[in-house]
């Protein structure tokens, strides 16, 4: 990328990478422990779990971290700005609402678990995970200020220190506590997530005090009250409300729809346990560098464009976009031909690998979502977010109750096809047009997909004279020469581009 902290945000992008690939790689070896331990209806049941906890959570936070990482982006991008007192509106804003809805979700702990989870008896984990809120909101808020002051490492640690701790005391109960009956898998995930939120706020909170105390601020911040930050973090707050309310709708029909197929509610909870804790880990894995670059973008591109530095907008778009969409084939094809096999090793259900099979004509779909968003957060047009997110979710919610009932679990398949690929369309359209950028079919989609077809056809050969036997030598292999082959025949192709990309 061509720009002048170039350096700056490849270092970042790499240590948010590395800990990111780490992490999703740790908690998919989780999802299969819990699954090969416990049973695919237990890892229903976790899925369900993690759902509420989101849930709540963003409803408890109004997406803290977007807010505080834009904002306090823009404020470093201001001549005489203030970004330590953005930090402090933050903070004071996520922790008001947090405490809000944790008393409330606190008092009627009884009520919600009777009536969506599983009884009266998940009523004490409801109140561990209500407990955990203000201490989740806070780390968030701060998780936000590391990013927007390029200080990266800080949150990396927190989240390494967060995932020990959670993945420590599942597998504690995992292991002895839940085969006796003495607890159950529901409390394991609360007082995981409550030891982990602990431990992580409290490396944050200690870090953001010596940062400001070694860097005090008292220039006069450009959002000059809190009033006034509370009016400019309300649509941020609203999407991240819709968002939520859509994405649990969605995934709160999916296993009622599965039981409504089949008419059994141990098939639906296993069948959505592999769902959401082996297939979406699998396609979500690779895409945790594109995750860890779109936490450098929305802060880059707020800064860029507070100070009104159109042209380095249009690098970092430009680049971001052409090299994200290369990632996203090369992805889609390993999965293609490797899809089986990995999900053999993760799963014994042969549902797990034909699913990740059929799913990679739109995973070039689903991963540049994460770029389009961190370009549209970043550019501050979050009222054609949240439109065109709401649109997305309302088309995968439709699908799931037109399609499912009919063709069972294959209707989920077609539902994240049908909203990803109308929704994204119309992102590529919207981010062309905001950054100026003359988007190049060549450059950006028939090179990326003419090489991950050669390469595809190179590999199958050399892996048939290679013929390893077992799975995760075959896979190993088979996705090491693919790589190889796309990234040397892309490099190639490239040169003969009608467009060249700065890297």
């Amino acid at each position: 990328m061509n720009f002048k902290n170039n350096s700056g945000i490849k270092r970042d992008t790499a240590i948010l990478a590395a800990v990111s690939i780490f992490l999703q790689a740790m908690s998919l070896l989780l999802n299969i422990f819990i699954t090969k331990k416990l049973g695919s209806q237990a890892m229903g049941i976790a899925s369900l779990i993690y759902s509420f906890y989101a849930f709540i959570i963003t409803l408890s936070n109004g997406n803290v971290f977007t807010a505080t990482s834009r904002f306090v982006s823009e404020e470093i991008g201001k001549k005489n700005g203030n970004p330590n007192k953005i930090a402090f509106y933050s903070l004071w804003f996520g922790l008001g609402l947090s405490f809000t809805f944790a008393l409330s979700i606190f008092a009627f702990a009884s009520r919600i678990g009777a009536k969506y989870l599983d009884g009266e008896s998940s009523a004490t984990a409801i109140k561990l995970m209500a407990l955990s809120l203000p201490i989740a909101t806070a780390g968030s808020c701060l998780k936000g200020f590391f990013h927007a002051k390029r200080m990266v490492k800080k949150p990396c640690l927190s989240d390494l220190m967060e995932f020990s701790a959670k993945a420590l005391v599942i597998f504690l109960c995992a292991e002895f506590l839940i085969p006796n009956r003495k607890t159950d898998i529901l409390n394991a995930i609360a007082a995981s997530i409550v030891i982990g939120e602990i431990i992580s706020c409290s490396y944050l909170c200690i870090s953001f005090l010596i940062y400001i105390k070694s860097n005090p601020c008292k220039n006069k911040a450009s959002i000059i009250s809190l009033p006034k930050y509370l009016k400019a973090i309300l649509p941020i707050v609203l999407n991240a409300y819709i968002f939520v309310v859509l994405s649990s709708t969605n995934e709160a029909i999916v296993p009622l729809a599965l039981k409504n197929y089949s008419g059994s509610t141990e098939k639906a909870l296993a069948e959505y346990g592999i769902l959401e804790g082996i297939i979406f880990p699998v396609i979500f894995f690779p895409s945790v560098i594109l995750q860890s670059l779109s936490c450098i973008l929305v802060p880059e591109i707020a800064r860029h464009n507070s100070a009104h530095n159109n042209d380095k907008i249009q690098n970092l778009a430009q680049n971001a976009m052409q090299k994200s969409f290369s990632w996203a084939v090369l992805v889609a094809f390993a999965i293609f031909a490797c899809g089986e096999r990995i999900g053999n090793l993760a799963c014994s259900d042969p549902l797990a690998g034909n699913t990740l099979k059929i799913m990679c004509p739109v995973i070039p779909f689903i991963y540049m979502e994460i770029i389009f968003e961190s370009i549209l957060k970043g550019l501050g047009m979050q009222n054609f977010s949240t439109v065109n997110s709401a649109i997305e979710y309302i088309i995968r919610i439709t699908a799931v109750a037109i399609f499912v009932p009919i063709f069972g679990f294959n209707g989920i398949i077609i539902s994240y096809f049908s909203s990803n690929i109308i929704c994204n369309l119309v992102r590529v359209i919207a981010v062309t047009k905001a950054t100026g950028i003359k988007f190049d079919f060549c450059g950006f989609i028939l090179i990326p997909i003419f090489c991950g077809a050669a390469s595809w056809q190179f590999s199958n050969l050399a892996i048939y004279f290679l013929n390893p036997q077992n799975d995760f030598f075959y896979a190993s292999i088979y996705i090491i020469i693919l790589s190889i082959l796309f990234i040397s025949m892309q490099s190639l192709t490239e040169k003969f581009s009608p467009i060249k990309f700065k890297a």
